[in-house]
C-alpha cells in the first residue's frame, strides 16, 4: 500500500482541526496575511463581513490541501465547488476518498459544525448541489493576488507555534507508523 492510500478521516480531522485553529488565530493577532485575505474579499465581493470563516471558503480550503499533501504526502485531493444559480454566491471545500473536508461551513445557517470531515456529507448533498469537483494539483492559477495569499496564508499557518507543534507531532507518529492512532490536540 502506497503513502497516499493510507490516510485515515481520524488524521484528515485533525490537520483539518488544527488549521482551522491557527488560522482563527491568524485573524486575531491581525496577521498580515489574513489582512490581505481580508483585502481581497472586501474587494471582490459585496459583504461587508469578511471576517473569518465568511467567505474565507477558497483561501482556506486551499491552504488546508497544501497542509494535508505535505503531512501526510496524499495527493489525491479534490477541490469542490458549489456555485448557486445566477448569483455570486458559492461554497468551497475538499473530497477526499470520498470524505467532504469543510473548515468553513459554519458560515451559513444551516450548521454550527466548525470542521466537518464526512464520507459522504450530508449536509454537502443537501446544501451544496450540483457540485463541481476537480483535483487539487491539476488546478489552473486562480489569479496572482490569490495565489500570493493562499501562500502567504499557508506559510504563516506553518509559522504558528501550536500548529508546528502539532506538525512535529503529527510527523512524529506517521514516521512510527501508527496508523489509525490520530494525534490528540
Amino acid at each position: 500500500m502506497d503513502k497516499a492510500a493510507s490516510i485515515q478521516l481520524c488524521d484528515i480531522r485533525d490537520i483539518a482541526q488544527a488549521t482551522r485553529e491557527a488560522i482563527k488565530r491568524l485573524v486575531n493577532s491581525n496577521d498580515q496575511s489574513c489582512e490581505n485575505i481580508r483585502s481581497i474579499l472586501s474587494n471582490d465581493t459585496n459583504h461587508s463581513n469578511v471576517d473569518f470563516p465568511n467567505k474565507w471558503c477558497k483561501f482556506a480550503s486551499n491552504a488546508l490541501g497544501r497542509r494535508i499533501a505535505r503531512l501526510t504526502g496524499h495527493t489525491e485531493i479534490a477541490l469542490c465547488k458549489w456555485e448557486k444559480d445566477n448569483s455570486t454566491a458559492d461554497h468551497w471545500w475538499l473530497r477526499i476518498d470520498d470524505a467532504d473536508v469543510d473548515i468553513t461551513a459554519d458560515q451559513f445557517d444551516f450548521t454550527s459544525n466548525t470542521v466537518i470531515v464526512n464520507k459522504q456529507s450530508q449536509i454537502h448533498k443537501q446544501h451544496f448541489i450540483p457540485t463541481t469537483c476537480s483535483p487539487f494539483f491539476a488546478q489552473p492559477l486562480m489569479n496572482l493576488c490569490f495565489e500570493l495569499a493562499t501562500a502567504s496564508l499557508d506559510h504563516a499557518i506553518s509559522k504558528d507555534k501550536e500548529c508546528s507543534a502539532f506538525d512535529i507531532a503529527f510527523a512524529h507518529l506517521r514516521q512510527q507508523n501508527l496508523q489509525g492512532h490520530c494525534y490528540d490536540q
